[in-house]
């Protein structure tokens, strides 16, 4: 299966945009409401894995990583990584449940405990409700390893 790395914007996909909804206490939703860079492996004119990548003033923020269902076990989600990373040139963070950090350790992300303001804001405001909803804390990471 010869997969195709396209970029676009969230709200030139809906049915991403209702999957991101769908999942919203996995998912983060504001990469909608600021029609995020989205960027998706394709083939044969279905989306096969996606993710939505902010930027800031000297970072970005993977976030919203996801393979459908009968696409996953087959490396898509870390080849999709692998080919965004690179995509300002800059350090990349991302707020994860800790039962994924081994899949992301693997793709070269480092846990750290000190990263930006506004990743910080995130982490606590999403920590506080999956706390509230799972009994779970969520780990913050970063790429390159420091």
């Amino acid at each position: 299966m010869r997969l195709l790395l396209q970029q676009s914007r969230l709200w030139w996909h809906p049915m991403i945009m209702l999957n991101i909804f769908r999942h919203v206490f996995v998912q983060d939703p504001l990469p909608i409401f600021f029609n995020a860079p989205l960027f998706f492996y394709k083939t044969h004119g279905k989306i096969v894995a996606y993710c939505t990548l902010s930027k800031h003033s000297n970072y970005q923020q993977l976030k919203d990583v996801f393979t459908f269902q009968i696409h996953r076990k087959k490396g898509h989600a870390s080849s999709l990584i692998q080919d965004v990373l690179g995509y300002y040139q800059c350090p990349t963070y991302l707020i994860c449940k800790p039962d994924l950090a081994p899949f992301y350790q693997r793709v070269g992300f480092r846990i750290v405990r000190s990263f930006p303001f506004r990743v910080r804001m995130r982490f606590w405001v999403g920590d506080f409700f999956t706390r509230l909803f799972y009994d779970r804390h969520h780990v913050v990471m970063r790429y390159p390893s420091i």
